[in-house]
């Protein structure tokens, strides 16, 4: 059976403005998820209290570098909140992943900019010997992660 051309047009007519909505809902649902908005505020609270404890006497409270320990340094420490716009509008997420949880110096060579100076602390095994191995370690790197890209200007 043949179906005439107009009664093929009348179907899509009425099935695609549906299916747009359909989709468009199912996305503001998933966007709209108060479990991820929850698990993501908390993240970022985790990554706060990791950011107080290890970087704020360096980089301040406010991550932009003027930290009690500063004007001991011979190089000033980095401001945090505009690692976004010095990465010409993206967060460096796995630049600085790798620069965290690096276990040597020589890890962070290849990331030297993510580093910065010398001075500053190889977090890597800090956080491994604290977090009793590498699950929770990562767990809190991804914690600092998230504020730290929640901070930026």
């Amino acid at each position: 059976m043949v179906v005439p051309a107009a009664a093929c047009i009348r179907v899509l007519m009425c099935a695609v403005p549906f299916s747009v909505i359909a989709a468009a809902a199912s996305g503001a649902a998933a966007a709209q998820d108060p479990r991820d908005e929850r698990a993501s505020a908390l993240a970022i609270q985790a990554g706060r209290d990791t950011f107080r404890q290890f970087c704020a006497p360096c980089h301040g409270v406010d991550g932009k570098g003027h930290g009690p320990v500063a004007p001991v340094l011979t190089t000033p420490p980095t401001d945090l909140t505009s690692v976004k716009r010095r990465n010409m509008g993206v967060f460096p997420l796995a630049t600085l992943e790798a620069m965290l949880t690096a276990a040597t110096r020589l890890q962070t060579a290849a990331h030297p900019m993510a580093h910065g100076s010398e001075q500053m602390p190889i977090w890597g095994p800090t956080f491994l010997a604290i977090d009793n191995g590498p699950t929770l370690a990562r767990a809190r790197v991804a914690n600092l992660l998230a504020y730290l890209e929640s901070t930026q200007q």
